[in-house]
């Protein structure tokens, strides 16, 4: 019998740019064009500079991009690097039925080794396509309850197989190279949530990028790798890692339904179900409410119960980090300043008397078991009355997709005062497939505001 990561190799391997939908490409361009933002955004990340300084005691030279920074390094650090920078201030993709943040480990393998390939845009358009699908089909295979009841946390574990599948792609491997990288891949797997709220979190993305770039590179070596890693009774990833899983739906339908656009966008900084509330929020503002913070009396925010397990603790952030996370402190700041950025998010907000102030006793945080992740319900009461608003998926979510005018719009907020063009580079990364060779879009990605 066939192992279902022969079939998964045996799909990366056949996949043309000409069988994937139009759709399907412009959702994974999409996706591409909001992670190059979200990286140049990360240089703004608190940890940055030591991921920096740790990427160049690698050893560092070579001459792949770095996202948002004139001076390159190798394959393997500007994959780190660009991982790391991808997800520094928490304004990434997610694919929300498995927590997993995905092209923080696709796109820096990709465009590294596409950039030293000579690839051309379509080149690298296939590879994260194939990338981004291998991923999120992993994901759509566990059983994620199991998976995380057991402590996994997914970027580190099932990035690697996406990462892999991409390198692999821009290098030409066939079958048995696949099924070897996805081997490989799996063999790699790691990272848990006891790291919740601390920087490693997010280095388990840049882990899965490297993990992935390795795999690809010993894969095409010919390294032999275990022919079912996914399912193997003995330590495949499905059975260890989640209690058995469900193999049939990493295959059900591919190459017809695209699991990757179901992946989540963020229009604002923080963590994914604050994604939710923000949007309840900024819906109240849009229908006309307007009440000055000082005239509210409490808001009320009811979650999921894994969503008030994950973030209750965060209600007077210290860090940067922490007020990504953190319900009471968004609200407040999106309450005083009817918007949440970067900007929003430093020492001036977060120790910010009157706001830690409001977030102790005019916020309250409700677990309600009948919520999905994706839903909330908030109540904001005032002098002028009660303000209700339930939303069932946030603005991003593919049950709530954003304008593409809405990714522009994060896009250019993310590359303000940093680099030179950027709409150019918008305007390049939008049109990937008429560059000849994909130096034509990274090289403006290191021209950068002296």
């Amino acid at each position: 019998m066939t192992s279902v990561s022969s079939e998964l190799a045996d799909f990366a391997t056949g996949l043309r740019l000409d069988g994937v939908p139009l759709r399907t490409r412009e959702r994974a361009k999409d996706l591409l064009f909001d992670a190059v933002g979200c990286a140049v955004a990360g240089h703004r990340g608190e940890e940055t500079p030591q991921i920096e300084r740790f990427v160049e005691r690698l050893g560092g030279g070579g001459n792949s991009t770095v996202i948002g920074r004139e001076l390159p390094s190798d394959l393997l650090g500007a994959s780190l690097l660009n991982a790391y920078l991808t997800t520094a201030v928490t304004v990434c993709d997610v694919y929300v039925p498995a927590h997993c943040h995905i092209t923080p480990e696709i796109v820096p393998p990709a465009m590294a080794v596409a950039e030293r390939e000579g690839s051309t845009g379509d080149d690298l358009l296939l590879a994260i396509v194939t990338g981004l699908e291998v991923t999120s089909r992993v994901a759509r295979g566990l059983d994620y309850p199991s998976f995380r009841a057991r402590g996994w946390h997914a970027p580190g574990v099932i990035g690697p197989f996406g990462a892999g599948a991409a390198v692999g792609k821009l290098l030409g491997a066939d079958l048995t190279q696949m099924r070897n990288i996805l081997g490989l891949a799996g063999s790699q797997s790691a990272g848990t949530w006891a790291a919740w709220g601390t920087p490693t979190v997010k280095f388990h993305q840049s882990r899965g990028a490297a993990a992935g770039l390795l795999a690809g590179l010993l894969g095409m070596e010919g390294l032999g790798s275990s022919p079912d890693i996914l399912a193997h009774p003995d330590g495949g990833i499905l059975p260890t890692y989640s209690g058995g899983g469900h193999a049939s739906a990493i295959t059900e339908g591919l190459g017809e339904i695209w699991e990757l656009e179901r992946i989540s966008l963020r229009l604002w900084p923080g963590g994914t179900p604050l994604q939710t509330i923000i949007t309840g929020i900024r819906e109240l503002l849009d229908s006309g409410w307007d009440v000055a913070i000082d005239d509210i009396e409490l808001v009320t925010v009811t979650v999921a119960p894994g969503v008030y397990d994950a973030h209750a603790r965060f209600v007077e952030p210290t860090g940067t980090f922490e007020s990504l996370l953190s319900i009471h402190f968004v609200v407040a700041v999106f309450l005083q300043e009817h918007g949440l950025w970067l900007d929003h998010t430093g020492p001036d907000h977060y120790a910010d008397p009157k706001l830690r102030a409001f977030q102790r006793h005019r916020v309250r945080l409700k677990s309600d078991p009948s919520l999905t992740p994706t839903t909330c319900r908030i109540e904001i009461k005032s002098d002028q009355g009660v303000a209700e608003v339930t939303v069932e998926a946030p603005k991003g979510h593919p049950d709530n997709p954003p304008a593409r005018q809405q990714l522009i719009d994060k896009f250019l907020r993310c590359t303000s005062g940093r680099l030179e063009a950027p709409e150019d580079l918008a305007a390049a990364l939008l049109k990937l497939e008429d560059a000849r060779h994909v130096s034509e879009v990274t090289l403006p990605m290191r021209k950068v505001v002296v």
